[in-house]
């Protein structure tokens, strides 16, 4: 939607299109790789953890053995 937008708000200047598609391309992938690598260090095995809060220890045990394998 932004993309379309940004050909709407500037018809004639091609330069103008393609730094807001830049940015706008880039304001999305950069909050995706971040968001990516810190669901990677997370530990989901730390007591309390939000994954974890209102799970049974049955089904805590269930996502401790999925993440092992």
């Amino acid at each position: 939607m932004s993309l379309f937008i940004t050909l709407l708000a500037f018809p004639g200047d091609v330069l103008l299109q393609a730094e807001a598609k830049i940015g706008i391309l880039g304001g999305s992938l950069l909050p995706g790789l971040l968001g990516y690598a810190l669901l990677r260090v997370a530990r989901s095995d730390i007591p309390g953890n939000a994954v974890t809060i209102g799970l049974t220890s049955f089904e805590r045990g269930l996502m401790q053995s999925a993440a092992a394998a």
